[in-house]
């Protein structure tokens, strides 16, 4: 998913260390193209590499939480999610 960025820019596998357990880059990547029930962790390409920023984690996990707190589904989704 194509997005304008207007933070500094992180491969998925340092940004994967911002994250607390053990998220991988490839996880990252699975939110960015499978995403999570629609919702999509942001990613702009640079030559081979795909990057994401500080702000775009926390808006995806900022969509997971509120979808999270619907009575009945929050623990399938972050089970799903991978948290």
């Amino acid at each position: 998913m194509a997005c304008r960025f207007d933070h500094a820019l992180l491969p998925l596998n340092e940004a994967a260390q911002l994250l607390p357990g053990s998220v991988s880059a490839g996880r990252l990547y699975c939110w960015s193209r499978r995403g999570v029930r629609r919702i999509y962790l942001e990613t702009t390409r640079r030559g081979h590499m795909l990057f994401t920023s500080r702000r775009a984690i926390e808006q995806f996990l900022d969509q997971l939480e509120k979808r999270a707190s619907d009575p009945g589904d929050g623990e399938a989704l972050l089970k799903e999610a991978g948290l």
